[in-house]
């Protein structure tokens, strides 16, 4: 059942990959990012209370959902705030840092949840803990807040990314 739940995932990703690309476009990436952050806590809010398969597929719909309503926005909308400022070039050095970053938070959660799913023996407190992040973010990061591109590039750097020096 897992591969059929994962199939309607991939099948759904392109299906909604040109609305979300849309609604970024007509409404703002800002508001697309946050619809992709709710989505996304929404999921995992559904794979806690998770009993029969339609709900694993609900779940996976809006993991769906949420990939394609953040796949691109992020990086037009951090493109966007440099061109507003005209200052383009820095854009692939952000944008980098940006894939460093994630890889780094990539390589940190992998350990986690083997500590939640595999030795502890309890997904749920992966789903929570992922959903808890989500919903801490959409609540400090708001789609009306000033883009970090916006701020001066070195404030912006050095409480984000100075500590993974």
């Amino acid at each position: 059942e897992y591969g059929r739940a994962q199939s309607v995932y991939y099948v759904c990703c392109v299906l909604f990959e040109i609305p979300t690309g849309v609604f970024a476009d007509r409404f703002g990436r800002r508001a697309s990012l946050l619809l992709g952050s709710l989505a996304v806590a929404a999921s995992c809010l559904l794979f806690i209370v998770a009993r029969d398969f339609g709900t694993f597929v609900l779940a996976e719909i809006l993991i769906a959902l949420s990939t394609a309503f953040v796949n691109g926005a992020d990086s037009a909308l951090l493109f966007d705030s440099f061109a507003a400022e005209r200052r383009e070039a820095e854009y692939p050095r952000a944008e980098s840092l940006t894939s460093a970053v994630w890889l780094a938070a990539t390589a940190v959660a992998l350990p986690l949840s083997d500590l939640f799913l595999v030795r502890r023996g309890d997904p749920v407190l992966a789903y929570w803990a992922t959903g808890a992040c989500c919903a801490a973010l959409c609540a400090t990061r708001s789609p009306w807040r000033r883009s970090p591109a916006r701020a001066s590039w070195r404030r912006w750097r050095r409480p984000t990314c100075g500590s993974c020096r």
